[in-house]
């Protein structure tokens, strides 16, 4: 019943939400960032990373690759863009599998990360004398489980930290992959945890559904 649901909501958000490049992923309005304009969505980083977008593009699906077939989907492809085209088309009972998998350890055993070190990675912002943090690397989906189950706290490890202050110093603005306008702004979406525009029917969506439940 849960993955049930689970696939629902996702298909509905996917028939919500129709993203064609790193401009729409950023909510960059009236973009002229031909670079933003040009990128699949998957090739996604962000300003303050030192990953580029060129890097992501490629290593990006290698990592998706194997991700998936730890999960029971494997896809045989090598080529970036037909395994990325493979996960968005046909990975969904996969990554379901995995949440569900997690969420039934989690609440039966809590969220153990001392046994074998697996800590949620997470990245502090800093802005001013105010922080707030963010999943990172490794953890997303666990971030995810323990939120849905009402923990509000977690231990977790710091792998980055990124002072707004140092806007002008961030790789991916140094690289000019990002107008320092548009770094600013996709800071400050995180940090004032406001989303782009485009994700506002799927919370309403949500908060609907979430309010049937209850």
């Amino acid at each position: 019943v849960l993955s049930k649901l689970i696939f629902e909501m996702i298909e509905s958000y996917k028939k919500k939400i129709i993203l064609n490049n790193l401009s729409d992923f950023f909510g960059l309005k009236s973009n002229e960032n031909q670079k933003l304009n040009s990128y699949p969505v998957w090739s996604a980083v962000l300003p303050w990373e030192d990953t580029s977008i060129e890097d992501k593009l490629i290593n990006f699906p290698k990592s998706v690759k194997v991700d998936r077939a730890k999960n029971g989907f494997v896809i045989k492809s090598d080529d970036p863009g037909k395994i990325m085209k493979e996960d968005m088309k046909n990975s969904l009972p996969s990554h379901i599998n995995q949440y569900v998998s997690l969420l039934k350890s989690i609440k039966k055993n809590g969220y153990i990360p001392e046994v074998n070190n697996n800590y949620i990675e997470v990245e502090l912002l800093l802005k001013g004398d105010d922080f707030c943090w963010k999943p990172s690397g490794e953890g997303n989906h666990r971030a995810t489980v323990v939120a849905s189950l009402g923990y509000k706290t977690i231990k977790a490890i710091v792998t980055r930290v990124v002072r707004f202050e140092d806007l002008d110093y961030w790789p991916n603005v140094i690289n000019g992959s990002f107008e320092k306008t548009e770094a600013e702004q996709i800071f400050n979406r995180y940090f004032d945890a406001s989303p782009p525009d485009f994700n506002k029917d799927w919370i309403l969506y949500c908060k609907d559904l979430i309010s049937n439940e209850s």
